[in-house]
């Protein structure tokens, strides 16, 4: 498992077009959290040699919440860090149990590379260049 995760990390590289999408939002002020399956101590390690460990507001990982996002239990505990009810949320990910409309009314889903799109909430994107397009994001 070690040999795996240390090769895992050594050949990764953070996406095309990430770190200006990053930089724009946090700009703005806009809160960025992060949570995320697997294990506490590789995924700070990802981030770590992705140099995005100082950039979220707020990491939760699975095994701090007691169960992957598709158990739901990841937004329940992320409930307790939200001081007052949150207008708008963005959600990004790669699978469908990625999104939980339960933590705002005005929800947005992007997701990388999907196929298709579900109820005009899921918007496809395939790289992040498109999604700050699309966004319009201005700093």
């Amino acid at each position: 498992e070690r040999i795996y995760w240390n090769t895992f990390i050594n050949e990764m590289e953070i996406g095309n077009d990430v770190e200006e999408f990053i930089r724009k939002l946090k700009h703005l002020n806009i809160k960025l959290v992060l949570l995320t399956d697997l294990t506490t101590e590789i995924q700070y390690k990802k981030l770590i040699k992705l140099g995005l460990d100082n950039v979220f507001d707020i990491v939760l990982t699975s095994e701090e919440c007691g169960g992957d996002k598709i158990s739901n239990k990841p937004y329940n505990v992320l409930q307790n860090y939200i001081e007052s009810p949150i207008e708008t949320i963005w959600f990004i990910g790669d699978s469908s149990h990625d999104y939980n409309t339960s933590l705002s009314n005005d929800t947005m889903f992007f997701q990388k590379n999907v196929k298709r799109t579900k109820n005009g909430r899921l918007i496809a994107f395939s790289n992040f260049r498109e999604l700050d397009a699309f966004l319009n994001i201005k700093t």
